[in-house]
């Protein structure tokens, strides 16, 4: 079996990382023991679970890891929908608003949120407290908001050391509420240096001493090439032609066949890798029916575990503008086209800036759009110019940062006692 220079090569740095890592004793303290780590999330959207999920993946088997659904369980006593209606919730809400495209209405339900939260933060901090009480965390890690303040307060209460990761280029939610926080043991981790994140540390007060810069957290497999042939075998469906990964992500599937519609006009060989993100037989149907003619090919996906892998082997990315897709495209160093056929939620406004400013790609603002513009991101000119583009952009490897502020512990730290 011939096997390639570069899977020899990657093989060896991926080897040597971890070698690396278990040398420096991996996620555990100064005693041996395993750190405890606390991870608030939420299913609001699918960004939080996605970079939780990512977090579980570097820590590996290093530290013993808590995860915990914040809204759904510490603060289920202060959703006013779920304490009136026992089968619904704020979240439930939200996610059948971003289903159906209602993002000015989740914009102003934001609001709301944070609103309602800053009402609740002295409750809030009591319950999280007890959290803290009966998991005894060396470390908590929020990838949620607009709740932060009062995980912060609980934390400093019980001198726990909290990380901040904002799931959105524009950290503007995540860090609502705080200001001006005075914990040396609170670490806010930005994907990287960039405008938005500038302004946000200067509208909040945040000192740099409280700021690193960790990369934004992708599943592994952003990471690192494939080892194996699973490349090779996704593009041989390609047939030699240069293929284009299509996602909305499980909230934004009902408008796949609407999408894939328009690409089947494109004029020039392309073949579509259409991921669903949910197995939707009505949506997999409508789909079926758009006819596929010789040029245009595709793949239809309701699920599927290599994104990464097909983003490799793509030309580029035409998503939704959900920042956690924007940074696994950005990882990879991928032209991207995001839609914006509609209105998006305000904190994803500044992604479609982000990549514009720098050159990584262009937005969708019609249906009448898509065809000319996937011609201009398919052309060699266009991948020229956005490697080049990609090149100013410094990214830190997140599993690396990540693993380095979980295993960070004090010699005179321990579990907060009541």
């Amino acid at each position: 079996m011939k096997i390639s220079k570069r899977i020899v090569l990657s093989a060896c740095l991926l080897f040597l990382g971890h070698l690396a890592f278990a040398m420096k004793d991996g996620g555990n303290n100064s005693n041996g023991q395993k750190n405890n780590v606390l991870i608030y999330y939420s299913e609001a959207g699918g960004g939080h679970v996605s970079a939780k999920n990512a977090l579980l993946q570097y820590s590996g088997s290093n530290c013993q890891i808590k995860s915990i659904k914040i809204f759904d369980e510490t603060l289920k006593d202060l959703d006013p929908l779920k304490s009136t209606t026992s089968s619904f919730s704020g979240e439930g809400l939200y996610n059948i608003l971003l289903r159906n495209k209602f993002n000015r209405t989740v914009s102003i339900l934001e609001k709301i949120g944070s609103l309602y939260c800053k009402f609740q933060e002295k409750s809030a901090k009591e319950l999280i407290k007890k959290d803290i009480i009966a998991y005894k965390p060396d470390i908590i890690i929020s990838v949620i908001a607009p709740i932060n303040n009062a995980i912060l307060q609980a934390a400093q209460d019980t001198q726990t050391p909290f990380v901040v990761v904002p799931t959105d280029l524009d950290p503007y939610v995540a860090l609502e509420n705080i200001q001006n926080p005075k914990y040396d043991k609170f670490t806010l981790a930005l994907p990287f240096k960039h405008e938005k994140a500038t302004q946000a540390l200067q509208q909040h007060q945040i000192p740099d001493k409280y700021v690193q810069y960790t990369g934004f957290p992708v599943r592994k497999e952003f990471l690192y090439p494939p080892l194996y042939t699973d490349e090779e075998k996704l593009a041989s469906q390609a047939n030699g032609k240069r293929s284009l990964v299509l996602m909305m992500g499980r909230q934004g599937a009902v408008d796949m066949p609407r999408f894939v519609q328009e690409l089947h006009s494109v004029d020039r060989p392309l073949h579509i890798f259409a991921i669903l993100g949910t197995s939707d037989k009505k949506i997999e149907n409508k789909i079926s029916k758009i006819p596929e003619g010789t040029l245009v090919t595709r793949t239809v996906l309701p699920q599927t575990d290599h994104v990464a892998l097909l983003m490799r082997i793509s030309s580029g990315v035409l998503t939704k503008s959900g920042s956690v897709s924007v940074n696994e495209a950005i990882r990879l160093e991928k032209p991207i086209l995001l839609d914006h056929t509609g209105s998006v939620p305000s904190w994803e406004e500044y992604n479609h800036k982000f990549i514009k400013d720098k050159g990584f790609g262009d937005s969708v603002y019609s249906y009448n759009e898509i065809k000319p513009k996937t011609e201009i991101m398919l052309t060699r000119e266009t991948k020229t110019r956005v490697k080049k583009n990609y090149k100013k952009l410094k990214q830190p490897n997140p599993e690396t940062a990540f693993q380095k502020l979980i295993c960070k512990r004090e010699e005179n730290s321990g579990p907060y006692e009541a």
